[in-house]
């Protein structure tokens, strides 16, 4: 996109516009594609721990309803049920932190290629002795990239327009990526959370020394599995997660 954006303002040679060396974004560019790598890597992983979620929790909530249920849920949570709801918590806390260094790299790339892109934009419009269209005004965002095959036909006003059409578009991308990371990351700490507390209830199951405290642990446990089963499912089916 870098290059493409320099041959409209005649920076890049049309012939080499796919391979041109853009020495100015060359780190910017190595984090971008480190982190792509790492967002491809964490959404299947993502969806595999939210599968195993839901059938962790749907194993819970059948063990609901009545005294009788409750000391089976009990007896669920004191072996391997637990341990294995408690694991969770600790996967759920990692990949939180994941989403948290990914977005730091939004902040880090997309403002920085925005950056050089307004640059050259505004020293192609003082080299031309031209104004950059305002974006309140002038739709920038439908201003269509130049076709590589009739580039000579355009002139500089219209060059330094579709320019900053890409600027336009770029600053759109950032606003998205941004609000889509914090919003997982919101997501998944509020998962983290319910899950710790699922944590609290599974050890105070396990010590409890009477019916009625075993029963007020285990029923305070399917509301937050309750709430971790209705977050996930928005998950599942593309919902905001926002939270």
């Amino acid at each position: 996109m870098t290059r493409s954006f320099k041959v409209h303002l005649d920076q890049v040679p049309l012939a080499r516009h796919s391979t041109y060396p853009i020495p100015e974004l060359r780190n910017v560019l190595e984090r971008a594609n480190r982190d792509w790598s790492g967002w491809s890597a964490l959404l299947p992983k993502l969806m595999a721990m939210h599968r195993r979620l839901d059938a962790m929790t749907a194993e819970l909530t059948q063990f609901s309803g009545s005294a009788t249920q409750d000391y089976k849920l009990a007896e669920h949570l004191r072996g391997s049920a637990g341990d294995r709801l408690i694991a969770f918590e600790s996967e759920f806390d990692n990949e939180e932190q994941t989403v948290q260094k990914l977005t730091l790299g939004i902040c880090t790339i997309l403002p920085r290629l925005i950056d050089f892109l307004n640059d050259a934009i505004s020293r192609y419009s003082r080299k031309f002795g031209l104004k950059p269209g305002d974006p309140h005004r002038e739709n920038l965002a439908n201003a269509l990239p130049l076709s590589f095959g009739t580039q000579d036909a355009i002139d500089a006003q219209e060059r330094l327009f579709r320019a900053q059409g890409y600027a336009y578009r770029a600053l759109g991308w950032y606003i998205r990526a941004y609000t889509a990371a914090r919003n997982l990351g919101a997501y998944l700490l509020r998962m983290w959370a319910l899950l710790w507390a699922c944590a609290g209830s599974i050890i105070g199951v396990r010590k409890a020394e009477t019916p009625l405290r075993r029963r007020l642990e285990t029923g305070l446990l399917l509301v937050n599995v309750r709430e971790i089963q209705r977050l996930s499912k928005a998950f599942d089916t593309g919902q905001d997660l926002a939270v």
